[in-house]
């Protein structure tokens, strides 16, 4: 599986996230039997899942022209996949309980497959985890870098010359700092994602048994020198002993 659109997460959750008035009207009916159905019906709580799902479905629906469109339908398939997580408390066994709220929401809401065609997916426990993961570190640098007004601005368009007059050192750590960020997650998606992790972890393992062998042979090289030079010492002082004796001289 690809992750490439996790990126993209951040950029929707303000359209997820949407405050009360804006989500406590709708698909109400709809919601509750599909939380009845599936979930504790004294626990409401999935009911506010589903009629954020049901908002963020009716937003993609009136974008149908959005760039973004596989981003937005792979992120709406991680807060199903979430949300029955966190609500059914299982460890991840819920293909069958997944597609049967699919279908569920097909006959009360909207068929979420027809809309997002090859987004819409049951995700194993390895596939979740990992997106979380990039999810996580994306999210991070996503509001890292809206903390700063000046870089808001220039994304808005809407920057002053005068706004260029700051701090140079406060804008070289933060290039700095934003380089780091952006190199760690790029090698952390090779690493972790891409041929390049197996490789590299190849690598290591072999260079990792070279380093052993040569240790070994130091090793073996000093143990045999010191016998060497044992062995020429005790040479050295085993001479042999002749007692004395009387020489009468003639």
């Amino acid at each position: 599986m690809r992750y490439e659109s996790v990126r993209l997460f951040p950029k929707f959750e303000d359209v997820y996230n949407v405050s009360l008035p804006k989500y406590q009207t709708e698909y109400v009916s709809q919601c509750d039997d599909i939380n009845k159905d599936f979930f504790d019906e004294n626990d409401d709580s999935f009911k506010i899942v589903c009629q954020k799902i049901g908002v963020f479905t009716k937003y993609l629906t009136e974008n149908n022209y959005l760039n973004d469109k596989n981003g937005a339908c792979k992120y709406l398939n991680y807060v199903i996949n979430k949300g029955i997580i966190e609500f059914k408390n299982s460890d991840y066994e819920n293909k069958e309980f997944y597609d049967k709220l699919i279908n569920e929401f097909y006959e009360k809401i909207f068929n979420l497959s027809a809309f997002c065609t090859e987004s819409i997916q049951y995700l194993d426990k390895n596939k979740f985890e990992n997106m979380g993961k990039l999810y996580k570190l994306y999210s991070s640098f996503h509001k890292y870098i809206n903390k700063d007004p000046q870089i808001k601005d220039y994304e808005d368009g809407s920057v002053d010359e005068s706004d260029f007059d700051t701090d140079i050192s406060q804008n070289s750590v933060f290039i700095a700092f934003s380089i780091i960020l952006v190199v760690s997650v790029t090698l952390f998606i090779l690493y972790k994602f891409t041929p390049f992790g197996s490789f590299t972890r190849l690598k290591i393992h072999q260079n990792k048994k070279k380093f052993e062998k040569i240790q070994d042979r130091i090793h073996k090289i000093f143990r045999i020198h010191k016998h060497h030079l044992e062995d020429s010492n005790n040479n050295r002082f085993n001479m042999p002993y002749h007692p004395k004796q009387n020489y009468q001289l003639k």
